[in-house]
């Protein structure tokens, strides 16, 4: 079936009618009206002699500077381009940094309509009217993502199943086999020790969910496909940001990559270095440009996430473009000895071995890289995972150019599943 995303993008077309050209010319006249809107009322853009008030081709858009997280910080004020008493949303989030101002994040409520939406199309690849969706995302606030998502899927019918994020993952299994949900949203990494979990139970799971939206971290393949085996399901991804309306890009049922929101954002790939695009199939920094926003329009804000645009058309028909999982950049690489080691190629290596639930790479001041594991279950073979791991061709790579210890993590130790996304850190005693 066409992905969701295809029809979602009709509705903003002159009949409906979906071709990469009628994109391309609805995106131009969305990013003018964004660069006129900014021109006119954004404290940070306004007056700028290198934000114009329209350009004549996308392609012009690559001369414009960046927006930044740095940018972010000077305070919500002075992005808005509405009265902040008719922002109907804001959110604080911190920053890459340990110290300085946070960023915040505005919404009008026509901007949260446009979130609403993003979800009820997206979420239709995996659910259908009558069936029930359990929420396993933190967070209780009126138009957080949580909220927002149960609105979506009763929109079309569906019941969602307010739960929040699953850490404790003998409770989560009870939650599945009392509601038993057709789908569950997410953190991959707690999906995983949920469904390395319930393979332990004692007695059969009454039924198992049939499908899944891995959301808001770095999906690894290996981790994807044990996420399937363990909860006899379909796996989908999604990716999303707070400045880009928490909705992105989600997965079609094909799982050729992940079709992008392109009605609302108009997206670019660029070289991380020179700033400059990157053609289809290499990787680089997504870029976007918000094209409906109006509370807070954002040109050319720089997500920090890697990924590269999917040359190929999606078996599901749609003509659009897509990408690959993207994964962060800032805190997810690190350079050792002539090779860079990233979050993506450790997750392929650590998620490959059958009983690991979650990892996190530890730098300690002397250079001594620790990586921690989490294992659901116990035996004989989770006894044997840090030296199995320290056999893998990665790990003896790494160890050849540093000192390198695996070990496993206490149990019930809180994985760094529950901290936010997962990225190698300075180890504190």
């Amino acid at each position: 079936m066409r992905s969701r995303l295809y029809d979602l993008t009709a509705l903003s077309l002159p009949g409906g009618l979906v071709s990469l050209p009628a994109l391309r010319e609805y995106q131009l006249a969305g990013v003018n009206k964004t660069l006129q809107t900014v021109h006119s009322r954004s404290r940070f853009y306004a007056g700028r002699a290198d934000i114009p008030p329209a350009i004549e081709r996308l392609e012009q858009l690559a001369d414009l500077p960046f927006t930044t997280e740095n940018d972010l910080k000077r305070g919500l004020e002075d992005f808005l381009c509405i009265s902040p008493g008719a922002v109907a949303r804001i959110v604080t989030l911190p920053t890459s940094g340990s110290t300085g101002p946070s960023k915040r994040i505005g919404f009008s409520d026509g901007d949260i309509e446009a979130i609403i939406t993003f979800f009820r199309y997206g979420m239709q690849e995996m659910a259908g009217p009558g069936m029930r969706v359990m929420i396993g995302l933190p967070g209780t606030a009126e138009y957080g993502v949580p909220h927002l998502l149960a609105t979506a899927l009763q929109t079309f019918g569906v019941t969602p199943l307010p739960y929040g994020a699953i850490t404790d993952f003998d409770a989560a299994a009870r939650f599945v086999c009392q509601q038993q949900p057709n789908c569950i949203v997410a953190h991959p990494v707690q999906l995983l020790g949920l469904a390395a979990h319930m393979a332990q139970l004692p007695t059969p799971t009454p039924a198992w969910p049939q499908t899944v939206l891995l959301t808001g971290d770095t999906v690894s393949p290996h981790l994807l496909a044990r996420v399937e085996r363990g909860l006899h399901c379909k796996a989908f991804n999604h990716y999303g940001s707070t400045e880009m309306g928490y909705g992105g890009a989600v997965d079609c049922g094909c799982h050729q990559g992940l079709h992008l929101r392109e009605n609302d954002l108009f997206f670019e790939v660029v070289h991380p270095d020179t700033g400059r695009p990157v053609p289809p199939g290499q990787a680089g920094e997504l870029v976007f440009t918000t094209l409906t926003r109006t509370a807070m329009p954002l040109v050319r804000y720089r997500t920090g996430d890697m990924t590269c645009l999917q040359p190929a058309t999606c078996s599901c028909t749609s003509p659009l473009p897509r990408i690959s999982p993207p994964w962060r950049r800032a805190g997810g690489r690190l350079r050792v000895g002539g090779f860079e080691l990233t979050l993506p190629l450790l997750d392929d290596c650590v998620f490959a071995l059958d009983g690991i639930t979650d990892c996190q790479l530890w730098i300690k001041p002397d250079d001594t890289l620790i990586l921690e594991i989490w294992t659901t279950g116990a035996g004989q073979d989770l006894a044997g995972l840090p030296l199995r791991l320290q056999q893998t061709e990665l790990l003896q790579k790494l160890a050849a150019h540093r000192p390198l210890e695996v070990v496993t993590a206490p149990p019930g130790a809180p994985p760094p599943c529950t901290q936010g996304k997962r990225l190698f850190r300075a180890f504190r005693a």
